[in-house]
């Protein structure tokens, strides 16, 4: 099983071996997570960066772990 490494990790760890049940290909990570949290979608943090681009982990409505995911060009398209 994985160990969490950094805090936004920790919440997650425990659930589906710290795994994301679904992920989600999307063009920009902080733009759904702000429509999604104003329509009351619970995310496990903000959008975090990652090496290979941005993330957000969301909970579906049975509590299963969602990944939101952007993926960067070598120009860092979108990163805020």
């Amino acid at each position: 099983m994985k160990k969490a490494e950094r805090d936004h990790e920790k919440p997650r760890v425990s659930r589906s071996d710290g795994v994301p049940v679904l992920t989600l290909g999307i063009d920009d990570v902080h733009a759904a997570y702000e429509e999604l949290r104003g329509r009351g979608v619970r995310f496990l943090g903000e959008p975090y960066r990652y090496p290979w681009g941005l993330a957000a982990i969301l909970l579906d409505q049975d509590g299963s772990l969602v990944l939101l995911r952007q993926d960067l060009g070598k120009g860092g398209q979108h990163a805020r």
